[in-house]
C-alpha cells in the first residue's frame, strides 16, 4: 500500500485531500505542522508528501529544504498545495525542490492524479498491478463514488494511452462517453448533476424534478 503524508494545519483541507486518496487505496499520514511531519518521517517513508506552505512552527519551504538536504528523504516527491497563487510563488516553490505546485481551491482530480503521476514516475504502482490498471481504478472511483463522467473519461483515456489493448478500459470509457453524448443532446439543459452508473447516469440540474422540454433525455432515462 502506497503512503502519502499530508502537512496541512486546516482540518477541513486535510480531510478534503485525504478522503479521495484513501478511497484510491492509499494510506494517508497527517501532520498539522512541519515538526509533526518530521516525527512521522522518523518511522515512515511515504511515497509522496503534500504540504501547505503557510504552516505553524515549520513552514512548507523549511520542510522542503530539510527533505532535500537529508539523503534518506531527498528522493521523496513533494507537492506544494497552497493559497499562494502568484506565478512567482509557483516558480519559487518549484525552485525550492517541489515536484508539483497546486493552487487552492483545486479540483480533486488535480490533486489525486498528480499524486499518482509522481508515484508512477518512481517506477511504482499503487494497485501493484500496472500503471494502466491504476488509471482504470481511478476512473471507476470517479465514476462510482463521485459520479463524475468527465473525470472518469479522462482517467480511462490515460489507461488506454498506457495499454491500448485494454478492453475493460475501452468499455468503461465508451460507456461513460456514450452517456455524456446522449445527455448533452438535450436542447434545453446545459448543466448536470451526477447519477448512479449503469446507463442512466445524469439528472438535469436545470429542472431536476421534471423535463421542461421533451428533449431532456437524461431525466426521462433516469425516471421512466
Amino acid at each position: 500500500m502506497r503512503e502519502v503524508l499530508i502537512l496541512e494545519d486546516s482540518h477541513t483541507q486535510r480531510m478534503l485531500m485525504a478522503y479521495p486518496l484513501r478511497q484510491a487505496g492509499m494510506q494517508v499520514l497527517e501532520a498539522t505542522n512541519g515538526l509533526e511531519a518530521l516525527e512521522i518521517l522518523k518511522t515512515h517513508h511515504p511515497d509522496v508528501i503534500i504540504s501547505d506552505i503557510v504552516c505553524p512552527v515549520m513552514n512548507g519551504y523549511e520542510l522542503c529544504a530539510w527533505l532535500k538536504q537529508n539523503p534518506k528523504t531527498q528522493h521523496i516527491p513533494l507537492i506544494f498545495c497552497t493559497v499562494k497563487t502568484e506565478e512567482r510563488d509557483r516558480a519559487w516553490g518549484l525552485q525550492q525542490g517541489a515536484s508539483a505546485y497546486i493552487c487552492k481551491p483545486f479540483e480533486l482530480p488535480e490533486l489525486v492524479e498528480t499524486v499518482i503521476e509522481l508515484i508512477l514516475q518512481q517506477g511504482k504502482t499503487f494497485t501493484d498491478l500496472s500503471p494502466a490498471y491504476d488509471w482504470l481504478e481511478i476512473g471507476l472511483m470517479w465514476l462510482e463514488e463521485y459520479e463524475n463522467q468527465d473525470w472518469a473519461i479522462a482517467a480511462f483515456s490515460k489507461a488506454l494511452q498506457l495499454n491500448p489493448n485494454s478492453q475493460l478500459a475501452q468499455q468503461y470509457r465508451d460507456r461513460a462517453l456514450g452517456n455524456l453524448q446522449d445527455t448533452r443532446s438535450c436542447a434545453t439543459c446545459q448543466y448536470y448533476f451526477g447519477g448512479k452508473p449503469g446507463g442512466n447516469l445524469l439528472v438535469c440540474a436545470v429542472h431536476p424534478n421534471g423535463p421542461s422540454d421533451p428533449l431532456c433525455r437524461d431525466w426521462e432515462s433516469k425516471y421512466r
